[in-house]
């Protein structure tokens, strides 16, 4: 069995423009008259990997701590795209079965694609971009997604990782009220 760990940190990566920064302090150290260390953060729910709830673009939709976690773990597939994903190529590379899509590459998904996505009844589509779609067709993406109860899985790292199948395990943190959490995604592959 071997393990990817598919997950950006919070505190390397660049947050999505506008986004605050995430930011971190030691409250006690070690030595520093404390026999244990201590810290507090502060971030955004969409800094680093991270999973959108329907809440994120969909008024009054489910919250992150109401997203049905057998949607964020099972089987998937990394299927390497370039650019913007063509029908034509989607047909041909995503296995009809597939109901948890990881794009490789820095390819965008169209409002095409994501009804798709839907038609195929998916529960999960992941990203290594900081947002799927273009910044023109974003919300149009991410309300035919989160509206179909599709979760996102946003800003992963495949860059290690080849294409084919795999278990994903990616679950959100329990901060209930929320609209996204970041997240520890991790690939388990039996080859």
């Amino acid at each position: 069995m071997k393990l990817y760990d598919i997950s950006r940190s919070l505190f390397e990566e660049n947050p999505f423009p506008g986004d605050p920064e995430p930011e971190f302090e030691f409250v006690k150290l070690i030595g520093e008259d404390s026999n244990y260390s201590l810290s507090t953060f502060s971030i955004c729910a969409h800094n680093g990997t991270h999973i959108d709830a329907p809440l994120h673009f969909i008024p009054d939709g489910k919250t992150i701590g109401e997203v049905d976690l057998m949607h964020c773990y099972g089987e998937a597939w990394v299927v390497e795209f370039a650019e913007i994903i063509e029908k034509d190529a989607f047909i041909r590379k995503v296995p009809q079965e597939c109901k948890r899509l990881l794009i490789k590459g820095n390819a965008l998904v169209t409002p095409e694609i994501a009804q798709l996505i839907c038609n195929r009844k998916m529960l999960l589509v992941g990203t290594e971009l900081q947002t799927i779609g273009t910044t023109e067709t974003l919300t149009e993406i991410h309300r035919i997604l989160l509206g179909n109860e599709v979760v996102l899985l946003e800003s992963i790292d495949l860059s290690i990782v080849p294409e084919g199948q795999y278990t994903l395990a990616a679950f959100p943190l329990k901060i209930s009220p929320l609209e996204a959490s970041p997240c520890r995604a991790v690939l388990i592959s039996e080859r």
